[in-house]
This record gives C-alpha cells, structure tokens and sequence, in this order.
C-alpha cells in the first residue's frame, strides 16, 4: 500500500526496508555478511534484493570477460633463464 504520493512513483512501506542491503551490497560487502546481517538466507538475500543492482551485473559480466579474454603470448621472442 503506497505511504506517500507526492512522488512519481508511489513509495511501498516494504521498499523502505530494500535500501540499506542494497547500499551495503553495492559497497562491496559479500552477500554471506549482509545475509548474516539481516537473519537471511543466501538464496533469500539474492532472491530478494539482485534485481535491484543491476550494475553488480553489468560489472560482474566485465569482470568475467576480462578474466576469459584470452593474453596473446609471444613464445618466440621470450627471454630464456
């Protein structure tokens, strides 16, 4: 049930409570402490609250890209020991 409607979107009592996992998650906190934190499950914690960070995504998918991107190595011209 919406509390407020002077805003563009009307603002659910529960929303207010998403706000700090949210900001603690994107800080960087891993899900397991924020989980601890707030008496959640993994699965709980990640089924409730990812979709709101999609940027974690985003850079997650980087993350994984720079990793995989395979180093071009020249074996030719390496020094030997």
């Amino acid at each position: 049930m919406p509390i407020l409607g002077i805003f563009k979107e009307d603002i659910l009592l529960y929303s207010c409570f998403s706000v700090p996992p949210i900001i603690i998650i994107s800080h960087g906190i891993p899900p397991v402490i924020v989980a601890g934190m707030l008496g959640h499950s993994i699965s709980i914690l990640l089924n409730t609250y990812a979709h709101f960070i999609p940027t974690m995504q985003d850079q997650a998918a980087q993350l994984m890209d720079d990793i995989l991107t395979p180093v071009p190595i020249d074996l030719q011209n390496m020094e030997k020991y």
